[in-house]
């Protein structure tokens, strides 16, 4: 300890005898890095994955590049993304080959395959409709929903008709009220608001109206979030050409997905393929 203890610094001991510095800039704050702006492999949790092995190294082969090192695998790998779009159900049909005997008329199937006899659905099937009907409000329409209205809301629309005339024939409501113009509009329109009773997938209100006026407004409020105005127009064509093929009941998904396949006849005659007359272009191709 003759020299003092080892922690002791120059810095330390005379920083009390060295004048203040005036001039001090503070440090400038480190540059974030910038990212690559894509989603990483690690948030992908449900994505098959596939190991590709080098196609010329091989663990403890000579390197390439250096005549005594030898190379040895990294536990974190490479990653390459390839996303593939696809429908949230994925059906398979089977065709069941059938023989008949041409002397008994006697008709023989093929069985089918023995994990899905006496199935219309599996598992993963189920989950995924319950999770877009409940979750994501999808509508599943059927002809059902037609025949239980006209069993027990049939008879309470009519006897709500008879109590509306009886307003109106017996003077029970004071004219030009609230009540008497409701009255008014809805036997003007009684035939409009009663076709749930006759045609199969009606709605029960206007909510198909106010869908296609909330696919501008919402374009509309995420536009708001557009880097350029190159970005803004691409989305204001996206979202007219879905919007047409689901007016004109085109598959919007198949009709992008021609549209990069034939990207090059596309920048050629773009009125050739609209989502009303691509597929008769599609089959002149072929």
């Amino acid at each position: 300890m003759l020299f003092g203890p080892k922690t002791e610094k120059k810095d330390e001991i005379l920083k009390d005898n060295e004048p203040e510095k005036k001039d001090k800039k503070p440090p400038k704050p480190k540059k974030k890095k910038k990212g690559h702006g894509k989603i990483p492999g690690s948030s992908y949790t449900g994505a098959d994955r596939k190991f590709i092995s080098h196609e010329e190294l091989k663990p403890k082969d000579s390197c390439p590049l250096c005549p005594n090192g030898k190379v040895y695998p990294i536990k974190k790998p490479g990653i390459a993304i390839y996303l593939k779009g696809q429908p949230p159900i994925d059906a398979m049909i089977y065709e069941l080959e059938k023989l008949r005997c041409n002397l008994c008329g006697k008709v023989f199937t093929a069985a089918a395959p023995e994990d899905i006899t006496g199935k219309y659905y599996d598992e993963t099937a189920r989950a995924m409709m319950a999770i877009l009907k409940y979750a994501y409000g999808f509508p599943w329409y059927r002809l059902e929903r037609l025949a239980f209205h006209q069993v027990h809301s049939g008879s309470k629309m009519n006897a709500l008709r008879s109590w509306l005339d009886t307003q109106f024939k017996d003077k029970l409501v004071e004219p030009n009220s609230g009540l008497f113009k409701a009255i008014t509009y809805m036997i003007k329109l009684w035939k409009e608001l009663t076709q749930f009773l006759r045609v199969p997938g009606a709605p029960l209100d206007n909510n198909i109206c106010e869908q296609g006026l909330k696919r501008c407004i919402l374009h509309r409020k995420n536009s708001l979030f557009y880097r350029t105005e190159h970005g803004a127009y691409i989305g204001d064509m996206f979202m007219s050409l879905i919007h047409t093929c689901n007016l004109m009941n085109i598959n919007s998904f198949d009709y992008l997905v021609a549209l990069q396949k034939n990207s090059a006849e596309l920048f050629k005659n773009p009125s050739q393929w609209m989502p009303w007359n691509y597929e008769a272009n599609i089959a002149i191709k072929a």
